[in-house]
C-alpha cells in the first residue's frame, strides 16, 4: 500500500495522468471528426466514470496508508512508555 501511495503522490503520475486523458480525449475527437464512431464522445462519461474510480481507489489508499502510520506511532509510543 506505501508503494501505491508513494507512486500516485509523484510529479510523474500526474504527468503521466493528464498525458493519458488529453490522449484519451484527442482519440475521441480525432474518430469523431473522421467520421468514425468515437468510443466515449464528449461529453466522456467513460473518462469521467474512469477518473471517479481512479479517484476513489487513491483516497482509499491514502487514508490506508495514514491508518498503518497512526497505528505504528502509537505502537511505538506505547513501547517507549509514559513521559513526564
Amino acid at each position: 500500500m506505501a508503494r501505491v501511495t508513494a507512486t500516485v503522490g509523484r510529479p510523474t503520475f500526474l504527468g503521466f495522468l493528464g498525458a493519458a486523458v488529453g490522449l484519451w480525449i484527442a482519440v475521441n475527437l480525432l474518430m469523431a471528426a473522421s467520421g468514425h464512431v468515437a468510443f466515449d464522445a464528449p461529453p466522456f462519461p467513460w473518462l469521467q466514470g474512469a477518473m471517479t474510480l481512479l479517484s476513489l481507489a487513491m483516497i482509499t489508499f491514502i487514508l490506508g496508508a495514514q491508518r498503518h502510520e497512526d497505528i505504528g506511532a502509537r505502537a511505538g509510543a506505547m513501547a517507549a512508555g509514559p513521559t513526564r
